[in-house]
């Protein structure tokens, strides 16, 4: 990536109205990375750590242990769903999810890198480094998809969003706390109750803002959403 790259994507992405990254992870993660204080990390970085941490894709088809899943704007409700399908008995046992969002600084951050669809797709071979290129192509007029269907991108399609839902973004090695500004979760009681919890363990979140948003748990509804122009409703929460 030549130096100039991070400048051109930032203001790629702000024309674009890029406002964050967001991280799908079981609430149970968020746990660990906030009493720990180190942020996000790797599946190459935990491997050295301790910790109840659930590591969701251990195969990691895309080739890509040293980075960390994110997408633009909202989260990969699709993965979601997959995830929730294929879940583990032990994964059944600690069902919730959260959605974190995330300092959109590490889309153009060195070592981060882009696919226009799921990064596993083809092995990982359509994953390029970000550049002004990757990510205008990240908005193509249409795009193969999973199931080699063509995604094409409407006029009414919010801006910041990609045109295929699971356009992905690789980011290298780690996200720290301090750039978690948001937990978003789908109801008001999970956000008491993921409070309390990490009240509990003494994590200092006083740095993370709280949303409830159940439509961004929800494949259809956030696609249908975001395909209209129209964002979905995204309500402040705030801790007692």
């Amino acid at each position: 990536m030549d130096r100039s790259a991070p400048v051109d994507v930032a203001a790629l992405a702000a024309g674009r109205g890029v406002t964050r990254l967001c991280h799908l992870t079981p609430f149970r993660n968020l746990l660990h990375l906030a009493s720990e204080g180190q942020g996000l990390l790797s599946l190459r970085q935990l491997a050295s750590q301790s910790g109840d941490y659930d590591q969701q894709d251990l195969e990691r088809l895309d080739g890509h242990p040293n980075h960390i899943c994110c997408s633009i704007q909202y989260p990969n409700a699709w993965y979601l769903r997959n995830r929730k399908l294929r879940a583990t008995p032990i994964q059944r046992l600690f069902p919730d999810w959260v959605c974190l969002t995330i300092a959109p600084k590490h889309l153009w951050s060195s070592g981060t890198r882009v696919c226009v669809r799921n990064a596993a797709a083809l092995g990982g071979t359509l994953i390029e480094d970000i550049s002004p290129g990757s990510f205008q192509a990240l908005y193509a007029s249409s795009i193969i998809g999973a199931g080699g269907r063509t995604y094409r991108r409407s006029a009414n399609r919010i801006a910041a969003c990609t045109t295929d839902d699971q356009g992905e973004v690789l980011v290298h090695r780690r996200i720290p706390l301090a750039d978690v500004h948001a937990v978003i979760v789908t109801s008001d009681s999970d956000a008491k109750r993921f409070q309390a919890a990490l009240d509990q363990i003494g994590a200092d979140t006083s740095s993370l803002g709280w949303a409830v948003a159940p439509a961004l748990f929800n494949a259809n509804a956030l696609s249908a959403s975001v395909a209209s122009g129209t964002p979905p409703t995204e309500t402040p929460w705030t801790p007692a």
